[in-house]
């Protein structure tokens, strides 16, 4: 299957693939790719709302895109891949410090908590 990000309907996961993953894509685990590709789609309503639900000052929509890929990865490793929520809490914040803006880390340890508890 083409992991193109041109054939991907959100921006962010674009931008995702082209910055984040480009200098070690030679080691990146298809399978585990390739699936959560197929559902982002599928959850990306949900999480949308669930993000707008918990923050009161801006909206998913104008959240910076590594944030958006955060928290809609993260929602997707949960519910298919049953990744235990203390472990994908601390992935997603060193994700977060690494890669995205200084106050990420913070954002998304708090309202992603929130997030795995409701859509448990």
């Amino acid at each position: 299957a083409s992991m193109q990000a041109e054939s991907m309907d959100d921006d962010y996961i674009a931008y995702v693939l082209q910055y984040v993953y480009e200098s070690w894509w030679d080691s990146v685990d298809y399978p585990y790719m390739e699936r959560m590709l197929q559902k982002i789609s599928s959850y990306t309503p949900t999480i949308e709302k669930l993000v707008n639900t918990y923050v009161t000052s801006f909206s998913f929509d104008d959240m910076d895109p590594m944030d958006k890929a955060l928290f809609t990865l993260g929602c997707v490793e949960y519910k298919e891949f049953e990744t235990p929520k203390e472990v994908l809490l601390n992935e997603l914040v060193e994700l977060a410090k690494r890669y995205a803006d200084p106050g990420s880390s913070k954002l998304i340890n708090g309202i992603m908590h929130k997030i795995l508890t409701a859509i448990v």
